[in-house]
């Protein structure tokens, strides 16, 4: 169910109407959505949020099912949309959302579809130079230098996501199996694996992990338990690799635009969650001096995709 709320006046809605500009933003996560009615002057009219929005995951029945919901909880409808959706990575990825956003808002003159990590960019940086990096369930970095932007790693969790809260995961549960197979016991990363999954055994642990029904946010989520044991070596060992895949990232980018130093953003679960992953992150890229300024960014990621449609893009 979507969960919503007004933070303005019923006249603040009157003279919205009357502006005849109302943009609605949609961030789609893997883990969760978030939408935001806007007006000409960024004012938040409505905002709320629903689940996953990962276009890769869900069939056109589910987006429509949970645009749906978000335009049940809406005041007022939208001249038009920006959204930014996990998941999106070809133009027909794209197309395939604007026809869907178009069945289910039929009066919005102007859709804008693009992946969530241009949402969140534009959220953090609007149209200036900066890094914005991803950490949740899945990974992401772009880059831009104020005329062009490069992505740099998102390519899904089957051949990318270093640094997400999927990739600690699998690293924490190849190193709890790779224990059990050299001692053939059960070590302390793999007793904390078995009590998240309420299950008792590793066998059990693999048969759920191969489960070809397992959400990809399931297995993410494993990555809150191994931080409850970051004084193991093994698990530091997990978290550090993580960093240094999205340290490597963001150096790449730099790179390839030819960027000294940088702004860089920072959004997603891990981050906000885990302070240690923030501040390691922070040390560890400090020590390349590429850092201009460094920022958790709070601006929410719906009003960067709103900003799809209010600013022109790169």
């Amino acid at each position: 169910m979507t969960s919503y709320w007004l933070p303005v006046t019923s006249h603040e809605l009157l003279v919205a109407i009357f502006m005849k500009e109302l943009i609605l933003g949609i961030e789609g996560g893997g883990t969760k959505t978030t939408w935001c009615l806007i007006d000409a002057r960024e004012k938040i009219l409505a905002q709320g949020k629903a689940g996953s929005g990962n276009v890769s995951l869900l069939s056109d029945s589910d987006l429509k099912k949970l645009f749906w919901e978000i335009k049940r909880a809406l005041p007022l409808a939208p001249t038009g949309i920006g959204a930014g959706m996990a998941g999106v990575m070809r133009a027909a990825d794209c197309q395939r959302v604007k026809r869907l956003l178009k069945h289910v808002f039929s009066s919005a003159q102007k859709i804008i579809v693009s992946e969530d990590s241009e949402s969140g960019f534009l959220a953090a940086h609007k149209l200036e130079p900066g890094v914005l990096v991803i950490a949740g369930t899945g990974s992401n970095v772009l880059v831009s230098n104020g005329k062009q932007r490069v992505k740099v790693g998102g390519w899904g969790h089957i051949v990318s996501d270093g640094g997400s809260g999927w990739d600690i995961a699998q690293q924490g549960l190849r190193a709890a199996f790779t224990g059990y197979d050299r001692t053939g016991k059960v070590d302390a990363l793999g007793k904390v694996f078995l009590k998240a999954t309420h299950l008792k055994r590793l066998e059990d642990l693999a048969i759920w992990v191969l489960d070809s029904n397992r959400n990809k946010k399931d297995v993410a989520n494993l990555a809150i338990d191994l931080f409850t044991q970051i004084k193991n070596p093994v698990a530091k060992q997990c978290v550090e690799r993580a960093v240094d895949e999205l340290v490597n990232r963001v150096l790449w980018g730099m790179k390839r635009l030819g960027l000294k130093s940088c702004s860089i953003a920072m959004i997603g679960g891990l981050f906000e969650k885990q302070p240690l992953y923030r501040s390691l992150f922070y040390r560890k890229l400090k020590k390349k001096g590429m850092i201009r300024q460094f920022f958790l960014c709070q601006t929410p990621g719906a009003l960067g995709a709103a900003r799809l449609v209010t600013l022109k893009k790169v």
